[in-house]
């Protein structure tokens, strides 16, 4: 093994994630990995949330105004936490700050959310990325997610479904904008998925038209039902309940 790999491990072995704050970046001795101030701003999506796309509503619903006779190719998705400030600045230092081990605190606590709703898949997925995008970033932070709940959860992580043109990020459109975007941007890989179920990972959802689409392709190659996790949904701003 070469001395950087050794030096690498040994890191990885000595700093744990929970001795500084994942949010705001404090000391902590809570054995957690959020500081008791930050996550107290966490806001943990239980009971309260639309039965179809899990975001946190005020009140339990089949199906919330942000879904209804929308996101009808994924039959049900999760998410932990609902999207706010503090959320953001934990996929922030994810996706935009090279900090990959927070990977197993996502992993993990998706890990929660797809035992406590008594899923069952065949195979767990991620959103693809473009070469070009892959190649700017360094790596796929859902991929990373979902290989480290195979770890977990003893199933496979496969790339199931490619990404075939660059698009423009979502994160400034309109969700009419974002559906134009993202129209013909996914291609599904010749395997055969008849009578499969499949989990979709990613970070956040929003508007739910990424996760949507990839689910498409996956029942175009015979999914019997798709599922998606998020660490994070975005809905209307609602107090804690």
């Amino acid at each position: 093994m070469k001395v950087k790999s050794i030096l690498n491990n040994f890191i990885k072995t000595m700093i744990s994630n929970k001795w500084t704050c994942n949010v705001c970046g404090v000391e902590i001795f809570n054995d957690e990995y959020y500081c008791n101030e930050c996550k107290d701003k966490l806001i943990t999506i239980t009971s309260s949330k639309c039965d179809h796309c899990g975001r946190l509503t005020q009140n339990p619903t089949a199906y919330c105004e942000s879904c209804s006779g929308k996101n009808e190719n994924f039959d049900l998705a999760r998410s932990v936490y609902a999207y706010n400030d503090t959320v953001a600045k934990i996929i922030y230092n994810f996706k935009y700050s090279s900090k990959k081990y927070i990977k197993d605190i996502i992993a993990e606590e998706l890990c929660n959310v797809y035992q406590s709703n008594f899923l069952i898949s065949d195979y767990l997925t991620f959103i693809p990325m473009t070469e070009e995008r892959l190649d700017d970033r360094g790596y796929n932070q859902s991929k990373l997610i979902a290989d480290k709940m195979s770890e977990i959860l003893k199933i496979p992580s496969v790339e199931l479904v490619e990404k075939i043109k660059e698009t423009n990020r979502q994160a400034t459109l309109t969700a009419s904008e974002r559906y134009e975007n993202l129209k013909s941007s996914f291609k599904a890989k010749k395997i055969d998925l008849t009578g499969k179920t499949v989990t979709i990972i990613d970070d956040v959802l929003t508007t739910g038209i990424t996760i949507d689409m990839v689910a498409k392709q996956l029942k175009k190659m015979g999914a019997v039902k798709v599922y998606a996790l998020t660490f994070a949904s975005v809905g209307k701003k609602i107090d804690k309940i």
